[in-house]
C-alpha cells in the first residue's frame, strides 16, 4: 500500500495545550510541558542498550555440551561444559522447550502448581531426555547451531538457532537518530535485548510547519525472539501530563521478521521512506543521509585519519574528540568507508562528551551531512595533503 501523508482531524486534546502548557520552547508544541521532562534523548536509549551489552555474553555451542541441573541454590538451571550454570527466565525456558519438542503445558505445570512436588526435578529429567533425543537425531539440521544469550548475573534470557537473524538495537536506534535528529524517546522501555516506545519528532524538522498536529514514530525490536522489528508513523493532537495521547492517527507500518539474510541498507531505505512519506521532514533529508554511502562520498584516496584531521582543523575539534571519532570509526564503522561511516564515528564519540560538546559535535555532523559530492571531493582533496606530523598533532597521538 502506498504511503500517504498523515492528516489529523479534530481538536480533542485542546484542553491539554491550554491548561498544561506545552514544550514549545524545547521544539515540541504538541507535548505537555509536564510530560516533556519524562522523555529522553537518543543518547539515553543508546546508553541503556550499551550497559546491557557490557553485561551479557552469547554462547554458541552444540547441545551435547548442555545439561539440565538443579543448582546449589535449588534452582533449575542449564550447565555448560566449562562448568558455568545459568538460570533461565520464563521466555528462555519456553523457547528451549519448543525447540526440544517439550510441551509448554508440561513446563507450566512443573514450574507452577506442581513445583512443590519435586516439579523442578521432574523438569530437569524432562529436559535431559529432550536433549538426549535431540543429540541422537542425526537428521536435526540445527543440532550444532544453538546460541544461548547469558548475562553476568547467571541468567539465561534466550535460546536461538542460526535461522534467527537478530537486528542490533543499536543499529536501529542510531539509524533513527540520524533520520530524526533531536527526536525524543517517549513511553520508552528499552534494554540490550528489547526496545519499544515512541520517538517524538521535533517541530523544527517538520516540512508542514503550520500543522496543528505533532508527529511521532512508534517502534519496537527484539533481539531474543519475542517480536519482529516494527515502525509505524503517527500524528497526534496532544500528549498530556501522564503521557496519554489525544486524537492519534496512525499510518502504515514497516515490519521485518528476524529470519534469513537481512539487507540492512535496503531496510534502512524502507524505514526512511516510510517516515518521510507519511510525516514529511525537511525536503530530501532522508535520501541525502542514505546517499552518503554512495561512491560519490567515498574517501577519494584519503585515509580515515587524514579526513578526521581535516574535520578537526575546519571545525576546531579537540585532539580527544578527533582521536575518539577515529577510534569509534575503526571499532564500529570500518565497513562504511564513506562519509556516512565517518559521520557515525563523530556522533558515536559525541556521546562520550559533556552535554554541550555532544550537541556541538552532532551539529558539526549535521553540517557536513549537507555537503554535496563536489564539496566533499574538494574536502577530501585537502585531507590528502595532511602529513603524519599534522595527523599526530590533530589526533593527539604520540610521535614515534
Amino acid at each position: 500500500m502506498t504511503n500517504q501523508i498523515l492528516q489529523g482531524v479534530g481538536t480533542t486534546g485542546n484542553f491539554v495545550l491550554e491548561s498544561q502548557g506545552t514544550a514549545a520552547k524545547d521544539g515540541f508544541r504538541n507535548v505537555s510541558s509536564l510530560w516533556y521532562p519524562k522523555t529522553h534523548d537518543f543518547a539515553f536509549g543508546l546508553e541503556q542498550i550499551e550497559k546491557g551489552i557490557q553485561s551479557r555474553k552469547d554462547i554458541e555451542t552444540s547441545l551435547d555440551a548442555v545439561t539440565a541441573v538443579i543448582d546449589e541454590q535449588s534452582r533449575f538451571a542449564f550447565a555448560f561444559e566449562d562448568g558455568q550454570e545459568f538460570v533461565p527466565n520464563a521466555h528462555a525456558l519456553r523457547q528451549f522447550a519448543v525447540k526440544l519438542g517439550i510441551p509448554i503445558t508440561t513446563v507450566n505445570h512443573l514450574t507452577g502448581e506442581w513445583s512443590g512436588d519435586d516439579g523442578l526435578g521432574l523438569l530437569r529429567n524432562t529436559f535431559n531426555v529432550g536433549l538426549r533425543r535431540h543429540n541422537a537425531d542425526q537428521n536435526t539440521d540445527d543440532k550444532d547451531k544453538f546460541v544461548f544469550r547469558t548475562y553476568n548475573d547467571n541468567t539465561l534470557r534466550a535460546v536461538l538457532t542460526d535461522s534467527f537473524a537478530p537486528i542490533d538495537n543499536r543499529w536501529f536506534l542510531e539509524l533513527l537518530s540520524t533520520l530524526i535528529p533531536d527526536g525524543r524517546l517517549s513511553h520508552w522501555k528499552g534494554d540490550a535485548d528489547e526496545i519499544c516506545g515512541n520517538i517524538l519528532i521535533p517541530d523544527s524538522i517538520r516540512a508542514e510547519s503550520d500543522s496543528d498536529y505533532g508527529g511521532m514514530v512508534n517502534i519496537g525490536n527484539s533481539e531474543i525472539g519475542t517480536g519482529r522489528i516494527s515502525l509505524m508513523p503517527s500524528v497526534f493532537r496532544a500528549i498530556c501530563q501522564n503521557g496519554m495521547i489525544w486524537n492519534e492517527t496512525k499510518g502504515n507500518e514497516v515490519s521485518q521478521v528476524h529470519r534469513g539474510k537481512i539487507d540492512l541498507q535496503v531496510l534502512a531505505k524502507k524505514i526512511g521512506n516510510n517516515i518521510n512519506e507519511q510525516i514529511p521532514l525537511l525536503a530530501g533529508m532522508v535520501d541525502r543521509v542514505l546517499a552518503l554511502r554512495s561512491a560519490d562520498f567515498g574517501l577519494n584516496g584519503a585515509t580515515v585519519p587524514q579526513v578526521y584531521t581535516a574535520i578537526a582543523k575546519q571545525f576546531n575539534l579537540t585532539p580527544k574528540q578527533a582521536r575518539g571519532s577515529n577510534e569509534q570509526f575503526v571499532k564500529f564503522e570500518s565497513s562504511e568507508r564513506n562519509l556516512f561511516g565517518l559521520l557515525q564515528g563523530i556522533t558515536r564519540q559525541s556521546q562520550e562528551e559533556t552535554n554541550d560538546q555532544w550537541i556541538a559535535m552532532d551539529k558539526i555532523a549535521g553540517q557536513i551531512a549537507q555537503w554535496d559530492s563536489v564539496s566533499w571531493a574538494n574536502f577530501t582533496s585537502r585531507a590528502l595533503t595532511y602529513k603524519e606530523v599534522q595527523i599526530t598533532a590533530a589526533l593527539g597521538l604520540v610521535a614515534v
